[in-house]
């Protein structure tokens, strides 16, 4: 049973039901991928589209290209790779989007039990989202890129004060700070600041 004119039944190579597809130029007919992990066949719509059109991933009938995994395959794939992975992988591609200098391995993701910079215990996250503690690696001067001589793995929660702040800036930060919480009568959690 089809609903409207939009709607079309796949039965081919396994796949049977039905999938709300229209003629896009984007995808001019319904297909079927076979997932390389699970070896199931599923609806192009439950695979990620490849932004290159060269390089990892199958083509479709209308030359984009689609992953080799299925949407719910790449999300247990990417649970399953350890942290230090997930951490290269990801400074790979900002390093590519911002046109950065990447020459890091594997092996040159160390993660410390603590946080060289706070003291805080380290460990990764159990789902996406980046937490205090988690590990995280830092460019020691933004300007240059992801190199083993300019990173270091450090938190999340360091990584987010520094940002791209230049050591001056974070000294001023501090100075301040620090100046402003014994003005107002903080003096436990102040440091003197020498003059």
């Amino acid at each position: 049973m089809t609903h409207g004119t939009n709607a079309v039944q796949i039965k081919t190579a396994g796949l049977s039901g039905e999938h709300n597809w229209r003629p896009t130029s984007f995808m001019p007919c319904p297909i079927v991928n076979k997932c390389a992990r699970c070896k199931e066949f599923k609806s192009i719509f439950e695979f990620y589209f490849i932004k290159s059109k060269v390089g990892s991933g199958r083509a479709t009938t209308n030359g984009k290209r689609v992953a080799i995994y299925c949407k719910k395959c790449q999300s247990d794939r990417y649970k399953e790779s350890p942290i230090e992975a997930k951490i290269l992988n990801a400074c790979k591609k900002r390093a590519k989007e911002k046109g950065l200098e990447f020459t890091l391995r594997l092996e040159d993701i160390v993660i410390p039990t603590h946080c060289p910079m706070l003291g805080i215990p380290l460990f990764p996250t159990t789902g996406q989202a980046a937490h205090a503690n988690s590990p995280s690696l830092d460019r020691l001067d933004p300007r240059k890129g992801y190199t083993t001589e300019n990173t270091v793995v450090i938190s999340h929660r360091a990584n987010t004060i520094k940002s791209n702040a230049t050591p001056e800036e974070l000294r001023l930060i501090a100075d301040y700070t620090e100046r402003a919480l014994a003005e107002r009568g903080n003096a436990k959690t102040a440091r003197p600041v020498p003059d």
